[in-house]
């Protein structure tokens, strides 16, 4: 099946992004937005594809447009847009 990540690399998302919630760190990283529940997602600060890991010391928050615009890139070759 396609999209779908081993139980592992799954389990330790749910448990990095329960971490930064409970710890009310729900604020973009890149631009400081406030973020609810629906609008933050989980960015990789070294991409996965660079061998990245799912730490929550790799793990941040960030909105929606800043994840997307990152995307692949580290995180000093992103200039935050306010």
């Amino acid at each position: 099946m396609t999209g779908f990540y081993p139980v592992t690399r799954s389990y330790a998302l749910i448990e990095a992004w329960a971490s930064l919630h409970s710890e009310g760190r729900l604020v973009s990283q890149y631009c400081y937005k406030q973020l609810t529940c629906l609008m933050a997602t989980l960015d990789h600060v070294t991409p996965a594809e660079e061998s990245g890991d799912n730490s929550s010391a790799n793990l941040v928050t960030a909105c929606l447009g800043c994840n997307f615009r990152k995307h692949k890139r580290p995180v000093g070759y992103f200039p935050a847009e306010q």
